[in-house]
């Protein structure tokens, strides 16, 4: 098996791999923070209510593109 069928088997595959990436930015984060953080009046993301999509990148690959 390539290292592209490996980390393309699944979408959760896909996902524990782009979470291992060492980036500053990526496309989850900033659709997250469109998504959540642009509306929140929370003053402390400890007490984020959406934990399970922060910094995920599979709930970014089960997300609909843009046409």
């Amino acid at each position: 098996m390539t290292h592209f069928e490996q980390i393309t088997r699944s979408p959760e595959a896909l996902a524990t791999f782009l979470g291992l990436l060492p980036v500053l930015s990526s496309p989850w984060e900033e659709e997250f923070h469109s998504a959540f953080c642009d509306a929140c009046p929370l003053a402390n993301c400890d007490d984020c209510p959406h934990p399970s999509e922060r910094i995920n990148p599979l709930w970014w690959l089960r997300r609909e593109a843009a046409e």
